[in-house]
């Protein structure tokens, strides 16, 4: 791979974790039926939504004509392993349709077709050229700009608060552009819900913190207790009991945190539904000089002068 198409392979990559990522938890939905132990936020991706076998051809050929031995693995992963390979298409789904949405004038933009960016994760056609008074050029190079900067914003607090983790990225980076790419993707996957917790509610990015360290100890645990017979794996039961009960707690306090934070955006809402009814009925009441002063300014032909 050339230094340029490194360059455009890892911002596609990160575009596309970013248009991912940006489906995080804490929606609105009622979750009373969802498994609350579930690694998986409930959302646009939950196993409610069954994609059709004619829309997965379809972006099975996309992805064929742009990149066939991404889509050799894909058909490959759907005899092995079918209900990954639904994971991994209803994620090439969702983000594409997400990018489309939320940026209809950039980046990618809507005159340009969804699909799988080098590495087999979502990204975009650069073939059709996007239209617009700017440019599409100028667009895209901020959109760049924005991937890069978000890229950048995540190795830095990875350095300040999961080190280890910044290093391995940072090595890679320098020795393996291509397998950066990918590993960047799932790094950001696991930590950068709780780097966007910190700007905004530091209490939730601790408990998110917490629950990360949990599930860690409770896959070591579940690996050791595989392995294990007679006393020790006895003992190794009662302490996944204790770890699975500290995490419900965890999961209590993350969504009471998470309701608390959407109480008070409601809140704001309310008083900013408050003001604006205040000014419309201070418009009714005030009608009259409203037009009065609006109609001396149209026909009043008097030239004013400036003194200044």
């Amino acid at each position: 791979m050339t230094i340029r198409n490194g360059k455009r392979h890892l911002v596609m990559v990160l575009a596309a974790a970013v248009v991912l990522l940006s489906m995080t938890p804490g929606s609105c939905k009622a979750e009373a039926d969802e498994d609350i132990w579930s690694d998986e936020a409930p959302g646009p991706t939950s196993r409610r939504f069954k994609m059709s076998d004619e829309k997965i051809e379809e972006l099975l050929d996309k992805t064929a004509k742009e990149h066939p031995e991404r889509a050799k693995e894909l058909r490959e992963l759907r005899k092995n392993n079918p209900e990954q390979f639904r994971t991994e298409m209803r994620q090439m789904f969702f983000a594409q349709r997400r990018e489309l949405r939320e940026h209809p004038g950039e980046g990618p933009g809507v005159h340009e077709r969804p699909g799988m960016g080098p590495s087999g994760v979502p990204g975009m056609h650069p073939k059709e050229p996007m239209r617009g008074r700017e440019g599409g050029e100028g667009r895209r190079e901020r959109w760049r700009e924005r991937i890069a900067r978000r890229h950048e914003e995540y190795i830095e607090w990875l350095k300040a608060d999961f080190p280890e983790e910044a290093q391995k990225l940072v090595r890679l980076r320098e020795k393996d552009p291509e397998t950066y790419a990918k590993r960047i993707m799932a790094s950001m996957r696991k930590y950068v819900e709780i780097m966007d917790a910190q700007k905004k509610n530091p209490e939730l990015a601790e408990v998110l913190k917490e629950e990360l360290e949990l599930k860690q100890n409770r896959d070591k645990l579940l690996t050791n207790i595989d392995t294990s017979k007679g006393k020790q794996r006895k003992k190794l039961e009662q302490q996944l009991e204790e770890l699975v009960n500290l995490r419900f707690d965890l999961i209590v306090r993350k969504k009471q945190l998470r309701y608390e934070d959407l109480r008070r955006k409601l809140e704001q809402l309310q008083k900013q539904v408050k003001q604006r009814e205040a000014e419309v009925e201070k418009l009714k009441n005030k009608k009259a000089r409203f037009i009065r002063e609006r109609l001396e300014e149209l026909t009043n032909k008097t030239e004013k002068i400036s003194w200044d």
